[in-house]
């Protein structure tokens, strides 16, 4: 999905041109890994183009937590393409972020989401989301790695 600001572009192709399996003789399982991908170009410049870097430190902080890990990685891929502040709803959040966003009170999401987002916030420091009655408000932010990267060539 591409944000062109009043539109939104989707993109639909092969996640991948080639998936190569090989298998044992007398192994009658399936293996759980393919020996070989290619990723499809189009996919593989999508994440070229789409990429960003996670704090490797902040990520063994959060290991105790994977809402607080899931709240890390989504602010450090939001916050920093961000050009305005953006209100986000209590229920948007606990759609996205809840375990059965059907059957959860919210009464007993928000405890859980704001000690998550404390822990994300706190090996995130440049990020700064502020908390309302009814919705929240994510800042842009600088990313947590510096983005100076150039392209990865694994081929």
């Amino acid at each position: 999905v591409y944000d062109r600001g009043s539109s939104f572009d989707v993109i639909q192709g092969a996640l991948f041109s080639k998936l190569s399996l090989t298998f044992d003789a007398g192994f009658d399982q399936q293996l759980l890994w393919p020996d070989e991908i290619v990723f499809s170009e189009a996919f593989w410049e999508s994440l070229q183009d789409h990429r960003y870097m996670l704090d490797k430190r902040a990520i063994n902080a959060l290991t105790h937590s994977s809402r607080a890990l899931d709240l890390y990685c989504w602010l450090a891929y939001r916050c920093w393409k961000l050009k305005k502040p953006i209100k986000i709803r209590w229920s948007s959040l606990m759609y996205q972020f809840s375990d059965n966003p059907q059957t959860s009170a919210m009464r007993s999401f928000k405890p859980r989401f704001k000690t998550a987002l404390k822990s994300a916030l706190l090996v995130y420091p440049d990020c700064r989301v502020d908390l309302h009655r009814d919705y929240i408000v994510v800042h842009p932010s600088k990313p947590p790695v510096s983005r100076n990267w150039g392209k990865i060539n694994f081929k």
